[in-house]
């Protein structure tokens, strides 16, 4: 209802897992959740971790985008990378 293209979500203590399971369910119920980018980052685990086991559980939540520990610069030029790749999927079609 906002007009929103992107949802972006900062964790800074870890405990964004416990409620993040619910957006894949939240996009079922949802369906106009389908076109907003979205995109989490920061400390996305209670402990340690690391990103190749935290990135895809998180994707699987049903989020596009994914940045474990990395700096907003880097998680920027992701989202920018998404995006520029979705349009020119959505151009070839």
């Amino acid at each position: 209802e906002t007009g929103a293209e992107v949802l972006m979500i900062s964790s800074l203590n870890g405990e964004a897992e416990g409620w993040s399971r619910e957006v894949k369910l939240l996009k079922a119920k949802y369906k106009n959740l389908d076109d907003i980018i979205m995109m989490i980052g920061g400390n996305l685990v209670v402990g340690t971790g690391n990103a190749e086991d935290i990135v895809p559980r998180y994707k699987n939540y049903g989020f596009d985008i994914v940045c474990h520990q990395v700096d907003l610069n880097t998680g920027l030029d992701l989202l920018e990378t998404f995006i520029k790749d979705r349009d020119a999927k959505e151009s070839n079609e």
